[in-house]
């Protein structure tokens, strides 16, 4: 993912004692995930399109069987050319001609009471954590500059997991507090590998 912006919100979660629900009847805070922006991956249907409609291709590697391996990516119709795993990049300049766009998707929303977190983080973090492992992480740290760094953390050892230690790409994680931006102070933090 180019970059993901992720709202949490903290909500009360309660199950009635006369229902027979699993829960507590005393009620317990959970997180809950709420994307802001789309991945910017070629085989999006709308990418996709836009990519096809400007002579390029989208389609993966191939091994010698001639299977398809690795992620989807822009090519030029005829050459094995570029190969970039995104439909929207910076740079990349011979890409445009064939669809791929510095255009953003923008998303506006107005922070709510119930926002209690915002985090913005590279496609490394993406890769192998989802939304709600993202949410898990960032809301069991106490600051937000420990929220940052945990899920930087947590983004490298599933790298490594996956991928036994032979690559981790890069892996950058903001986090702002909402609450402390509300009061007027700081309430964000960088962590990056």
């Amino acid at each position: 993912r180019a970059v993901w912006d992720l709202r949490l919100q903290r909500q009360q979660q309660r199950s009635s004692v006369s229902n027979g629900g699993s829960g507590s009847s005393s009620g317990g805070a959970r997180w809950q995930a709420i994307p802001l922006s789309d991945d910017h991956k070629p085989e999006r249907p709308d990418e996709q399109l836009r990519i096809v409609l400007n002579d390029g291709r989208v389609q993966q590697m191939t091994d010698r069987s001639g299977k398809g391996v690795g992620p989807f990516r822009v090519w030029f119709k005829q050459l094995d050319y570029p190969g970039l795993a995104m439909s929207r990049a910076f740079g990349d300049t011979p890409c445009r001609r064939i669809g791929v766009t510095v255009e953003p998707e923008l998303y506006v929303h107005r922070l709510t009471p119930q926002d209690e977190l915002l985090v913005v983080a590279s496609d490394g973090v993406w890769e192998y954590l989802s939304n709600e492992q993202v949410v898990e992480i960032a809301g069991r740290a106490g600051s937000a500059e420990s929220a940052a760094r945990r899920v930087v953390e947590a983004a490298e050892a599933a790298w490594r997991a996956v991928d036994g230690g032979q690559y981790v790409d890069d892996i950058t994680a903001v986090v702002v507090r909402a609450a402390a931006c509300r009061d007027g102070g700081g309430g964000g933090a960088l962590s990056k590998l």
